[in-house]
């Protein structure tokens, strides 16, 4: 599963907060004092769920392979395969 994507789609938005929205809607803009706070603090936690899905997913997949890269059993190896 990659989560690299994710991660900087997760990043992007969080930047796209920080920077943008205070810059396209100033103090005042259609007579609200807090429409740029309002939408740092959405993107804020799009960008924290998106984050936490992708350790989710990490997690899950981790998951999936512990019993082939388990160890101390010489039954289970990992073999080539053309998908990988």
């Amino acid at each position: 599963m990659s989560v690299g994507p994710s991660g900087f789609t997760a990043a992007g938005l969080v930047q796209l907060g920080n920077v943008l929205f205070p810059k396209v809607l100033p103090a005042g803009f259609i007579g609200t004092q807090d429409g740029a706070a309002l939408l740092k603090l959405v993107l804020d936690l799009a960008g924290l769920w998106l984050w936490g899905l992708c350790i989710w997913f990490f997690i899950v997949s981790v998951g999936a392979h512990w019993k082939i890269l388990w160890l101390r059993n010489s039954e289970h190896k990992i073999h080539f395969n053309m998908t990988w």
